[in-house]
């Protein structure tokens, strides 16, 4: 069975109503992708690296986890500690605004915790993205660089997704952090925002990296899909839906086009119905929709 480790983090998410009232869910980009490709490809064996405290909303984490078919195994239960918040606000078209409580939750100390001789997993593929080296702190990156990178030369194969938020980050430091994965990628998966926002044109980026056969995928915001490889490129058109709310609907495309990709569908096939999950998840409210 394929085997595909996330890597990330998942916190208790807290969305304002129309009646002013919050409604409490759990999402973080990675765990939402690791969800959808586990919905999209049962064949698969998903797990996920993280950590959480031992209270009350990090087993229920836990639970969505393992509802969803994803193992838990990767994951560290620090004691007297707790899941970061993040508090999602929508706009009339249902484009999200984000606020972090993310410094101190236990996934901060998720590297620091390992022990030196932690056996780290053996797997296929890898998902992270650049929330992911983001909310780790700095002193602690380069062991999750050391491990992916590692991995990568026994084999495994790399999914990145940059998913750039100036809220943690500026652009310069994102760059300088990301790129040692953006060049070892064998897939990448992004947005024309991400583009932007980083200053990275796409086809110089693809020249520099060292994977055989790489595909680099990224969303337009007319829903326009454009997938580089080596030696070709090609495109999707594809319909958008007025949204209600956009969180998560880039992790359903990644999980799904993964998840396609793996079942052995063509780079375009994969796109299509990739594309098709993103427009579901964008017509509710929640990074996780109901299945």
């Amino acid at each position: 069975m394929t085997s595909v480790l996330g890597i990330g983090e998942c916190m208790i998410e807290l969305r304002r109503e129309k009646n002013s009232m919050l409604s409490t869910g759990f999402s973080g980009d990675t765990s939402n992708a690791m969800i959808y490709l586990q919905r999209c490809n049962r064949m698969i064996q998903t797990s996920y690296l993280s950590a959480l405290g031992d209270d009350y909303y990090s087993k229920q984490i836990i639970d969505q986890w393992k509802r969803e078919g994803v193992s838990t195994d990767q994951v560290s239960i620090i004691k007297d500690e707790l899941p970061g918040i993040v508090l999602i606000e929508n706009d009339i078209d249902g484009e999200r605004r984000f606020f972090y409580w993310r410094k101190t939750s236990a996934f901060v100390l998720l590297m620091e915790k390992l022990p030196e001789n932690f056996a780290w997993p053996k797997t296929e593929y890898i998902y992270l993205s650049g929330i992911t080296i983001a909310a780790t702190p700095e002193k602690h990156r380069m062991k999750l660089q050391d491990f992916v990178l590692e991995q990568k030369a026994c084999g495994t194969k790399i999914v990145f997704d940059p998913n750039f938020r100036p809220l943690l980050w500026d652009a310069k430091t994102a760059i300088k952090e990301m790129m040692p994965y953006i060049t070892s990628a064998n897939w990448f998966l992004a947005s024309e925002e991400d583009l932007e926002g980083l200053n990275l044109e796409c086809s110089d980026v693809l020249k520099k990296n060292s994977s055989d056969n790489p595909e680099f995928i990224i969303r337009g915001e007319d829903g326009k899909i454009t997938i580089y490889g080596k030696n070709k490129i090609s495109e999707v058109a594809t319909s958008r839906n007025k949204a209600v709310d956009t969180s998560g609907a880039g992790d359903a495309f990644n999980g799904t086009y993964l998840g396609c990709r793996l079942k052995g569908l063509s780079a375009e096939n994969s796109a299509i119905q990739a594309h098709q999950t993103a427009k579901t998840v964008v017509m509710q409210k929640g990074a996780i929709v109901s299945n």
